[in-house]
């Protein structure tokens, strides 16, 4: 009698869990829909960032849920928000970054290190990304910001 009583809650649980697991497949799929809409505001665009992609992701993480980039840049230069700092102690930074433009002139960059990145290029982490509009000289970071 015992041996039914486990199997019943053992199908229950088992019933639940794929369950769950079907409506976040479901609520991810609806998220993507949204990544690449064309009504969607770029603070939506953020979130939906924030929601899928964690710090520290890979590149072939990010490609592979996000789909790939409209372009990709190798940046070497001064990092952003530190213009203002005397020239001979400006920080220059080494960076592949993803850049998804969309039709409305907004954009969303996700920045890779370079620096002591494992040899296979597609490993590279996340470390921060950023937002803005292209006929818009400023950005807005939003993740991995030394200045918020």
């Amino acid at each position: 009698m015992k041996g039914w009583y486990y199997r019943i809650i053992l199908m229950a649980l088992v019933t639940i869990l794929v369950g769950l697991s079907c409506k976040r497949s479901q609520m991810k799929h609806d998220i993507l829909q949204l990544w690449h809409g064309t009504n969607v505001a770029l603070e939506q665009r953020v979130v939906i960032v924030q929601e899928l992609v964690s710090a520290g992701a890979r590149m072939s993480q990010v490609e592979d849920i996000l789909g790939p980039p409209t372009r990709i840049e190798l940046w070497h230069g001064p990092a952003e928000n530190r213009a203002s700092s005397p020239r001979r102690t400006r920080v220059y930074t080494e960076e592949e970054r993803f850049i998804y433009e969309f039709e409305d002139g907004s954009f969303v960059c996700l920045c890779f290190s370079i620096t002591g990145a494992p040899l296979n290029l597609r490993e590279r982490p996340l470390t921060r990304f950023f937002v803005g509009r292209t006929n818009d000289i400023r950005f807005a970071p939003v993740l991995g910001s030394e200045n918020q």
